[in-house]
């Protein structure tokens, strides 16, 4: 089971994660072309795909085993700890900080488009798509979403505290994993869309 990851801090760095070991190994890919802190990733088909970041609209995809980046159309908003996920050849990049927009790429035209708000705006997100439900998750919220992105399923509460940074999610069943990072914590921690709960499965 991988993901894929940038680092914490202002860089160009971009690692695969696989979380079968103890400590996960970490390998390290080809440079982005445009350092960033906090932009998200995602996977779809063949390809790795990051957005955003401090400071910038600009949007780059891998091909999975040649890990040479290339830059893609720009996004409408600059977007920071936003949320990340794919619903048939859109990807779609919700909220974020002090930002509750919402916008789509288009794969096959490699544009952006900008939809209406998302209902709150939501920091230090990370998304997974379960049965047609899209599950935004943050330190503080845990929204559910249907694919026309009406909200159906809202709760307040603190799961962890903010972090600097997560991965991409790996779907398996019902539940999704990701890694979270936080000053010197870093944690494999896998949330079940069923029991609506978050735990961590290992540190490293």
């Amino acid at each position: 089971m991988c993901a894929f990851s940038e680092i914490d801090s202002e860089s160009a760095e971009t690692f695969r994660v696989t979380f079968d070991t103890n400590p996960p190994i970490l390998t390290q890919l080809g440079n982005l072309n445009r350092t960033r802190n906090k932009g998200k990733m995602v996977v779809h088909g063949d390809y790795v795909y990051i957005f955003g970041g401090y400071c910038t609209k600009v949007a780059e995809r891998m091909k999975i085993g040649e890990w040479r980046w290339s830059n893609l159309a720009s996004m409408k908003q600059d977007r920071i700890d936003f949320g990340v996920c794919v619903l048939e050849r859109r990807i779609y990049l919700l909220g974020g900080y002090f930002n509750a927009s919402l916008e789509y790429y288009d794969i096959d035209t490699n544009n952006f488009y900008l939809l209406p708000n998302i209902q709150l705006p939501n920091q230090g997100i990370v998304c997974a798509v379960i049965d047609d439900l899209i599950y935004a998750i943050s330190h503080r919220h845990q929204r559910v979403f249907n694919k026309d992105f009406q909200l159906i399923q809202s709760q307040d509460y603190i799961f962890m505290i903010e972090p600097w940074s997560c991965s991409d999610v790996t779907v398996r069943g019902s539940t999704f994993t990701f890694i979270y990072i936080k000053d010197d914590t870093r944690k494999v921690c896998s949330f079940d869309s069923i029991s609506i709960s978050l735990r961590d499965i290992k540190y490293f």
